[in-house]
């Protein structure tokens, strides 16, 4: 597949990319932003998908080595989450290529609308956050 953007989509791609990564940067959630823009360019889903990860990849990437380098994580402690993440990501990708693609269509809309109707109406989001009430293990 050829995909020919002109100068000012590559322009809102740019300032949707710069926008998500601020918002992901404070607080997540920029794939709000950028996987309806690159839905709305024409992109398949699939594509705008991957595109969406491989951004929050890099993203997640560079915060998780500068709070390593810091200290404030310890890789010892987050082995396993660390593995269980990425075990869960692979089957993901995996589950994507099965479904059709006229289903994601409608599917990926959905719930990007219902992700953000949660974080609008639910008056908890922002909270401080409380104590864990499961044990280490559990977690």
């Amino acid at each position: 597949m050829d995909f020919s953007f002109s100068w000012d989509m590559l322009l809102l791609f740019f300032a949707a990319a710069c926008l998500a990564g601020f918002i992901d940067s404070i607080a997540g959630g920029g794939g709000l932003i950028g996987i309806p823009v690159l839905l709305l360019s024409g992109l398949p889903p699939i594509n705008a998908l991957a595109t969406n990860k491989v951004q929050g990849m890099a993203g997640s990437f560079t915060a998780s080595m500068t709070m390593i380098r810091k200290g404030v994580v310890k890789l010892d402690k987050i082995w396993f989450a660390a593995l269980m993440s990425f075990i869960g990501a692979t089957i993901g990708t995996i589950c994507v290529h099965f479904i059709n693609v006229s289903v994601l269509d409608i599917l990926i809309p959905i719930v990007l609308i219902m992700i953000g109707l949660y974080f609008l109406l639910v008056p908890s989001v922002g909270e401080i956050e409380k104590k864990p009430t499961h044990g280490r293990k559990i977690i």
